[in-house]
């Protein structure tokens, strides 16, 4: 009986283990409006963002005015994203999520 209940007891620890990886590789990818207007504004944003927590890849297109951003959902979200473009001095808009896995 004790064998049966630490099988159990395993299995639950694994399962738990899986799940919470599989948590932390959810990567999500957000387009935000941001009134960019010249290529020190793209050279700004590549340079901080990419150091934001969780961030995997940032994308600047200049004639859309769009910076896009993929990130882990476990370690950042759509809203701290657009606090710190808001902080380097940017009005932003949330314009699409995406999830990616």
């Amino acid at each position: 009986m004790k064998k049966i209940i630490q099988l159990i007891a395993i299995a639950l620890l694994v399962s738990t283990s899986v799940s919470l990886q599989a948590q932390d590789k959810k990567v999500q990818k957000t387009t935000f409006e941001c009134n960019l207007d010249c290529h020190k504004c793209e050279m700004k944003i590549m340079k901080e963002i990419p150091f934001e927590k969780g961030v995997k890849d940032v994308k600047v297109d200049l004639d859309k005015k769009e910076v896009t951003v993929e990130y882990k959902t476990s370690k950042n979200s759509d809203a701290q994203l657009k606090k710190a473009l808001e902080k380097m001095g940017y009005v932003v808009t949330i314009k699409k999520e995406k999830p990616i896995k």
